[in-house]
Order: C-alpha cells, then sequence, then structure tokens
C-alpha cells in the first residue's frame, strides 16, 4: 500500500514573498535614486540654459565677436578679477550700439544702477550695467600634475570672491569647470548672463512699477562660448 505525502509548501511561499519583496524595493530604489536627480535637473533647466536664454546669449555672443567691439580692456581685467563686464559702450559703430542697448533691453537682461545698486529691468539706460561676465573658456583650469585648479586661472572662484549676486554664483556651482575639455570651435572665452524676467509683466509696465520681489518675476541665466579672430 502506498503511503500519501502532503508537501509542506508554506516555506516555500514564504521565501519566495520575501523575494519579491526584496526584489521589488530594489527596483523602486533604482528608479528613485535615478529618477529623483533628473526632477532636480529639470528644476534647474527651468531657468538655467533655457531656450530664451540660449538665444538672447547667442546674439550677445554676436557683438562680442565683431571686430566694432573693443576688446582690449577685457583681457587685462580677465587675468586681474577672473572676469570682465561687457559693455555696449565698446562698440565704435554707432548703429550696432544703438542697437545693443535695444537688444539688452528687449531680451530682459539683468541690470544694476551704479548709483544706487538697485536692480531694474533693463538695460536702456545707458549708465546701468548689465549683469554679463566675459571669463575664460575653462572656468577652472586644473594644475596637470596635482589635479588641483591653478588659483590664477580659476575663474569660478574669482567670481564669487568679486559678487554678492548669491544666484548667479550658484549657477556657477551648477555649470561644469570644462577644465578637461577642449572647445570644439576651439573658442578662448564664455560668457555668462543673467536675465530679470516678468511672467506677467503688463500690468506692472503701465502701471510704471518694476519691483523685484514681485511674486511673478525670476531670473534665469545661460553660457555659450566665444571665439574671437579679430
Amino acid at each position: 500500500m502506498k503511503k500519501k505525502f502532503r508537501l509542506n509548501n508554506k516555506g516555500f511561499v514564504l521565501a519566495e514573498t520575501l523575494i519579491v519583496a526584496v526584489a521589488i524595493t530594489l527596483i523602486f530604489g533604482i528608479v528613485y535614486t535615478n529618477f529623483y536627480p533628473l526632477m532636480g535637473e529639470y528644476e534647474r533647466r527651468e531657468n538655467y540654459d533655457d531656450i530664451d536664454s540660449k538665444y538672447g546669449t547667442y546674439w550677445i555672443k554676436k557683438f562680442i565677436q565683431s571686430c566694432d567691439y573693443n576688446f582690449s580692456s577685457v583681457e587685462s581685467d580677465i587675468n586681474a578679477k577672473g572676469w570682465s563686464k561687457f559693455s555696449c559702450a565698446k562698440i565704435s559703430n554707432a548703429t550696432n550700439k544703438t542697437m545693443c542697448y535695444k537688444m539688452l533691453s528687449k531680451l530682459e537682461v539683468s541690470c544694476d544702477n551704479p548709483s544706487t545698486n538697485d536692480r531694474i529691468e533693463t538695460c536702456d539706460n545707458r549708465p546701468n550695467e548689465p549683469h554679463i561676465y566675459i571669463t575664460r573658456f575653462r572656468l577652472v583650469e586644473n594644475d596637470p600634475t596635482t589635479g588641483n585648479p591653478i588659483p590664477d586661472k580659476d575663474m569660478k572662484t574669482k567670481i564669487f570672491a568679486n559678487n554678492t549676486n548669491e544666484d548667479i554664483n550658484e549657477y556657477l556651482r551648477y555649470l561644469p569647470n570644462y577644465s578637461k575639455i577642449n572647445s570644439l570651435n576651439k573658442a578662448q572665452y564664455r560668457i555668462i548672463i543673467e536675465y530679470y524676467r516678468h511672467r506677467f509683466d503688463t500690468a506692472e509696465k503701465s502701471a510704471g512699477v518694476l519691483e523685484i520681489d514681485s511674486d511673478n518675476d525670476f531670473k534665469s541665466y545661460a553660457t555659450i562660448e566665444v571665439k574671437r579672430s579679430c
């Protein structure tokens, strides 16, 4: 007479459940660790190197690359401070100079009033200083022997030291150092620009009120390489 044996599968089912639970936990962990930084990257990209800012930066680059732009003081500024401020006043051609001021205004480049140090929306008032920084292509250049940044060629630190604007410093932290790559176009310089935007500025403009603390105002940033051949 054959004996019948009844298998006890309870232990096997528990093991299966634990394995599946661990596998699902690992999958969700991998998805979270990869997806969460992407969300942060998306939030940064909303105001960093967005399409409008890149477009405006491209046209400002064209002014700097033109032989009409007096570049003689830029190199000495970069050597001393790590950056040089862009200025429409350095354009020799009168027509292009007028166009430059109008373009900075239309593009909503952020400006400071040097007499009061107050930020205003547009750069159409010529004494105002636009937040356009010209620096070297490599923001940080490392010593090939030690791998440490060379102090005289660490543009980020120099801009940090000469700038109390924490927002643009935050953008600089976000940017690569470009220390291990060369420009494919053999560009020697780059520009970094801050824009001061109004999401819903019609009512403010009609009322003649431009407030930096408006809930609808925001800043955006962009950078692009510059090749000088003059």
